[in-house]
């Protein structure tokens, strides 16, 4: 039995009521013979009191998250995929699966004693901020682990466990995203959505008033942008995204990259996710430059005009690094290098007149420090390849009859 299988045993059998929680595979029967066909037998070996799963079959790693997902769909359970994506340690992923069983097999009890579903949603948000989210919205909180751990949440991490405890009771919620938040919708006979950042929510369904003020008070909040749907695998892509735009406002690119790469595989229509992709990348070689790596600087900006070659900020920054570069390299006498590094930027770029015009300058330069240093064979050989390239230009022809 896979342990994500029996993880999900366990946690069912103890969210129902049962109190037996251990299960293993039967030893095989030594026997002489072949076996064509292999029967896996289990049996149930223990009953105790609380949760007994050994830690390694806790915690599940990313690599499963993603392996899971490549379908484009999670068949883990939401609470689980969360920890995973969230990084939890094996010991962390422990106790927080006790901690969330607690509070699944409390939201049944509330869900059966409510007088309508709209009832239990209410009794549930409240257990969540009373007994988990006792903190305050917290941006960085994305993170299962950390919202869990310090009663500090933001709207992800908030809208994962809303979730997480309402669905298996019988709710119908979804995720709901704008570029910048998302919320739940319970789909009733009308429809409500859910703000689940905000511990007051259900209090105010009978004052429009004070809902409208606590929706504008709610971060990334819009009503001018039509919200989407999300899918399990799409909102636990937003735990990658915001961890990303956090590494890239912290300009931490590599990691940031690695975030947004891993977000996409959950959600690969979301925009905002593409685009800071691009912007990391576009960051990243602007980075580079600055501290003079311009064969790194390079890479970067040509890989992300690779992926988007009408990114506004790839077009002049390609410039940018590369006539940055030529100048290095012309410092550094590095004349034939900076030619040909600009002459491939042109083929790659033909519309890109300032890689003409930057060879051009270098030709000039190159040539007048041969002819300073008294190079002057060097300096023919150079003339007439700058006059092969640019036959049109008038000084590199002057230039040759004076050197010849």
């Amino acid at each position: 039995m896979r342990p994500i299988v029996r993880l999900e045993l366990n946690c069912e059998m103890w969210a129902a009521g049962y109190p037996v929680l251990t299960v293993k595979p039967l030893a095989f029967p030594v026997v002489s013979m072949r076996i064509s066909i292999l029967i896996f037998c289990f049996s149930i070996t223990s009953s105790v009191e609380a949760v007994v799963l050994p830690v390694r079959e806790t915690m599940l790693s990313e690599e499963a998250l993603f392996s899971d997902a490549d379908d484009g769909r999670i068949d883990m359970p939401l609470f689980t995929a969360a920890l995973a994506a969230s990084q939890a340690t094996p010991v962390e992923s422990r106790r927080l699966q006790l901690q969330y069983l607690d509070l699944l097999k409390e939201a049944r009890q509330l869900f059966a004693a409510a007088e309508s579903q709209l009832a239990a949603a209410s009794d549930i948000h409240a257990l969540m901020h009373e007994r988990v989210f006792s903190g305050q919205y917290t941006p960085k909180c994305t993170s299962l682990v950390d919202a869990m751990e310090s009663g500090n949440f933001n709207c992800v991490s908030a809208t994962i466990l809303f979730q997480s405890l309402t669905t298996p009771c019988g709710l119908m919620v979804t995720p709901i995203a704008t570029p910048s938040h998302v919320y739940c919708r319970i789909e009733l006979d009308s429809p409500v959505d859910v703000q689940t950042t905000c511990a007051d929510w259900f209090e105010f369904m009978e004052r429009p008033d004070l809902q409208q003020a606590a929706l504008a008070r709610t971060p990334g909040y819009s009503p001018n942008i039509a919200p989407r749907s999300l899918t399990t695998a799409q909102l636990i892509g937003k735990i990658y995204y915001n961890r990303g735009v956090y590494l890239l406002n912290d300009k931490d690119f590599a990691d940031a990259e690695r975030n947004f790469v891993a977000s996409i595989r959950f959600d690969r229509t979301d925009q905002s996710t593409h685009e800071n992709l691009l912007a990391t990348w576009n960051n990243w070689a602007l980075q580079e430059c600055h501290r003079s790596d311009y064969s790194e600087a390079s890479k970067r900006v040509i890989r992300g005009l690779e992926q988007d070659t009408q990114y506004g900020p790839f077009q002049t920054n390609d410039l940018h690094i590369h006539q940055r570069w030529a100048q290095a390299l012309c410092r550094e006498g590095k004349y034939a290098e900076a030619s040909r590094m600009l002459k491939t930027c042109r083929q790659r770029r033909p519309d890109a007149t300032l890689f003409k015009e930057c060879r051009r300058a270098v030709y000039g330069v190159w040539i007048r420090s041969l002819t300073e240093d008294g190079q002057y064979r060097k300096a023919e050989q150079v003339l007439e390849e700058a006059r092969l390239d640019f036959p049109d230009d008038v000084h590199f022809r002057r230039s040759t009859r004076r050197a010849s």
